[in-house]
Formats: C-alpha cells, sequence, structure tokens
C-alpha cells in the first residue's frame, strides 16, 4: 500500500507532497519547487500532465539534465535537454559502446577489454565518426567489423551497398572536386588505396594526375617485380633504376614486360622484357628500327605514319612533365660551351 501524504503540520519536511509505503518510507515527494522526484517508486508508466519538449527528466543533483524525454515531438535526449531527433546523444567522447562479459582482446589504449562495438566522436567539438569492431585473438579467420546489404529484389539494378563522399555546398552538400579525395582505405594510418572525385584509383600512392584526370588507375612504386601465386597475373608499377616509375606486367611464371613502352633516357618507344628463366632482360628500340627500316626500304614510308602534337598541347606537355635527362644533358653541355 502506498500513502500520499500532504503537507499539513509543523514537523514535517518540506515537500509539497510525499508518497510513503506502508512502513513510512518515502517513495517520492513533489519539492518546493513542485518538481516530482522519485526514491524507489515502481509504477507503471509516467504521464505527465500536459506534453512538452521538458516533460521528463533524470537531473544529476545540481540538476543538469541527463536523460530528456520530450513528449511533444517523441524525442529522448541523453545529456540534452532540447534533443533534434528520435534519440541524440551529447557527448565529445564514445557515443555508444557493446559489451560481452567473456571477451578480452586486451587492447585497451582504444577501448575497455570486454568491448566489441563502439561509435565514438572523433574530435571533440569539431564533429566526426569513428565506428570500431573488436575481436579476440581466435577470431583471426573472421571478419571484425562487417557491413551487409540485402537485396529483396529479385533483379535489382542498384548496388546492396554504397559509400558516398562529398563536401559542404551552402547549408547541404555537393559533388567532390575531380581531383579531391573521396575514400581512402589505409593499413594503420597509411593510406594504401584512394579514390578520387574524377574516378581515378590510386594504389600505393596520394600522387594525383595535375592534369587529364577522368577514369586512371595510378600505381606507386612496388619497390621490385613480384613473386605470385598460382593461376594469377598483375599490373603494377616499379621503377627499374631509370629514376621513373613505368607499368610492368608479370605472369605467374614470373616472366616481367613494361607495358609504357618510352625510355626516360631518350624518349624513345621501346620494349623492354624480363626472362625469369634465362635471367636476361632485353630492350627491343622500335623506334630505331623504324627508322633504320624507313631509311633503307624507302617504300615502307606509306605504313609508317608520324603524327605531331599541335604547339600548345606540346606546350602544356613541357610544363607538366620533368625534362627528359637526355635533353637536360644536351642543355648543360651547351651552356658550359
Amino acid at each position: 500500500m502506498i500513502n500520499l501524504v500532504l503537507q499539513t503540520a509543523s514537523g514535517q519536511t518540506d515537500n509539497l507532497a510525499e508518497w510513503r509505503d506502508a512502513y513510512n518510507n518515502v517513495l517520492g515527494y513533489l519539492d518546493t519547487a513542485a518538481r516530482a522526484k522519485f526514491a524507489g517508486l515502481i509504477a507503471p508508466y509516467l504521464r505527465p500532465a500536459a506534453d512538452s519538449t521538458t516533460a521528463v527528466q533524470l537531473q544529476t543533483a545540481s540538476g543538469t539534465a541527463v536523460l530528456n524525454v520530450d513528449t511533444t515531438n517523441s524525442r529522448v535526449g541523453i545529456a540534452t535537454s532540447s534533443p533534434s531527433c528520435k534519440l541524440e546523444i551529447q557527448t565529445p567522447g564514445a557515443l555508444f559502446r557493446g559489451s560481452s562479459a567473456g571477451l578480452a582482446h586486451g587492447i585497451t589504449d582504444v577501448v575497455p577489454t570486454n568491448v566489441f562495438c563502439e561509435f565514438s566522436q572523433r574530435s571533440t567539438d569539431h564533429g566526426s565518426l569513428i565506428i570500431r569492431g573488436l575481436s579476440d585473438s581466435t577470431m583471426g579467420a573472421e571478419n571484425v567489423l562487417f557491413i551487409m546489404g540485402i537485396h529483396g529484389a529479385a533483379s535489382p539494378t542498384a548496388a546492396a551497398f554504397a559509400l558516398r563522399g562529398g563536401k559542404k555546398s551552402g547549408t547541404n552538400y555537393g559533388a567532390l572536386a575531380a581531383n579531391e579525395p573521396v575514400l581512402d582505405i589505409q593499413n594503420y594510418t597509411t593510406t594504401i588505396c584512394r579514390w578520387l572525385g574524377s574516378g581515378d584509383m590510386l594504389l600505393g600512392t596520394t600522387a594525383r594526375a595535375t592534369a587529364g584526370y577522368g577514369k586512371l588507375l595510378i600505381f606507386g612504386d612496388n619497390a621490385a617485380h613480384p613473386t605470385l601465386g598460382s593461376n594469377t597475373a598483375a599490373i603494377y608499377g616499379y621503377d627499374s633504376g631509370t629514376g621513373t616509375v613505368e607499368l610492368w606486367g608479370t605472369d605467374e611464371a614470373g616472366n616481367s614486360t613494361q607495358l609504357t613502352p618510352h625510355d626516360k633516357e631518350t624518349g624513345e618507344w621501346i620494349l623492354r622484357s624480363r626472362n625469369k628463366y634465362t635471367g636476361i632482360e632485353r630492350v627491343f628500340r622500335i623506334e630505331r628500327l623504324i627508322r633504320r627500316l624507313a631509311a633503307k626500304f624507302p617504300e615502307l614510308a606509306d605504313i609508317i605514319e608520324e603524327t605531331v602534337a599541335p604547339p600548345e598541347e606540346r606546350a602544356r606537355w613541357e610544363s607538366e612533365k620533368p625534362m627528359p635527362p637526355f635533353i637536360a644533358r644536351a642543355l648543360a653541355e651547351g651552356a658550359k660551351q
């Protein structure tokens, strides 16, 4: 039985009203400011006399709202008394954590050892979000953070999962520029793959094209010819010692061929191949071969066509690309004379 006690005589507490049990223990009360406070009252529901944006609150001893229920808009706020959506959590740190009593991953510099997921603000008062998934040592063959999209349609035309990037545009957002990064894949803090607004994909580098970007696949220096696994082949960037990264291809057997056929030293068209079995690397200087054939057999002139780029395009090339070493050496020699 719960008794409602009203202030009627001196010597009682200063509360306007109190709820007491059969043993005269105070379960709840209205203080002098007509604020309802509960101390163990078990009730099926709380119903305010009128809906408001601060209809129900749990407060700290100093009166700061810890939990706010907005019954006007059906919203709940944690650490905020003015939630802007169905659930708003205002905090400079972790927003949410999921934990398991049996988990002990030991990554305690990041989160407590029994936490397997976390949503956290990355920068205090400046926004951004981190989503973390963590596991212990027994999950080495499983994905730690798994995001899945499942179509209900039998023949969908849209992707089951999409990532979208953008940037501020007035009070809304719009597309990133062609040479601006949309998505990074990182190994710890090192970016190993980057997609740009143009659709370009950068592998092992963040150095983008300075012009002519559109749908490029750009490789960084692989530093060595690869040794591949069974039933595989690869294309990659590699500096073979010329001081510039060229595009190469390697087959399963380990034979490698340069796919961008120009010699940095001379600017000539070449074919370069490295044979794993013989250990021989050959350079076929195709441009020299064509010149000699044309000189020896004039009748071949009609099957060898050359086109000179317009002056404005050649000028752009010169402004964008480093000077070939053979030209730089010639200019240097001329300057000495």
